[in-house]
Order: C-alpha cells, then sequence, then structure tokens
C-alpha cells in the first residue's frame, strides 16, 4: 500500500504517516508517539492487530 492509500483509508496525512514510518518528525527531528486513535486507524487501513501496533509503539 501507498503512502497516498494509506492516508486515505486512515484519514492520516501521508507526511504524517511516513514520520511514523521513520519515527521522526520533519519539524523538530524527535521522536514521534503516535495516539491511541492514530494506531487505531492505521490499524483499521492496514488490516493489522491493533494490539501488535500497542506493542510496537510501546504502550503495552
Amino acid at each position: 500500500m501507498s503512502l497516498r492509500d494509506a492516508a486515505l483509508a486512515s484519514g492520516l496525512s501521508h507526511n504524517y504517516i511516513r514520520e511514523l514510518e521513520v519515527n521522526k518528525s520533519r519539524v523538530t527531528l524527535n521522536p514521534i508517539k503516535p495516539s491511541f486513535a492514530t494506531l487505531r486507524k492505521l490499524s483499521e487501513a492496514y488490516k493489522y492487530p491493533y494490539e501488535e501496533l500497542l506493542k510496537i509503539a510501546g504502550y503495552i
């Protein structure tokens, strides 16, 4: 799935999804900690288990 396809499916911007992939904000260059809502949207868009994304993000 392309970033633009993921953006359309999730309602997130393709730029933000790219920042999540590289774990770095383009503005601050700091790591990004996605919210629970963001992880839920990505889970649904990519058809990937929400709980696994929570683990990857360091929440559990």
